[in-house]
């Protein structure tokens, strides 16, 4: 959980910094969720549907086979692959490991 509050605190440093630059600064979902927690920003009140629909992010990537990675940084949609994507790599995946021509450490990959 340490490692987890300093990594958020080390985010919002940079998110600062850039905002300091003049570029514009977005509201993070870390952000959005903590809003809701306190009830106030665009979500107090909000259904759960609609709070689904702002927090989500839609994936645009289009590359079927890709090497998993972990996030450290706020979501980046072209590096997220959308739902249908996912569905055929899944398929890829088990195709490649019933005919044994991947091993264990490329289908965890």
């Amino acid at each position: 959980m340490l490692k987890r509050l300093k990594r958020l605190e080390k985010f919002e440093q940079q998110q600062q910094a850039k905002a300091s630059q003049g570029k514009p600064k977005l509201m993070s979902h870390q952000q959005n969720r903590m809003n809701m927690e306190d009830g106030q920003g665009p979500l107090h009140g909000a259904s759960l549907d609609q709070m689904v629909e702002v927090l989500s992010v839609k994936g645009t990537c289009m590359q079927v086979e890709k090497p998993f990675f972990r996030l450290t940084s706020e979501v980046n949609a072209s590096e997220v692959r959308p739902e249908h994507i996912l569905k055929e790599a899944l398929t890829m995946l088990m195709k490649k490991w019933r005919s044994q021509s991947a091993d264990y450490k490329y289908i965890d990959d």
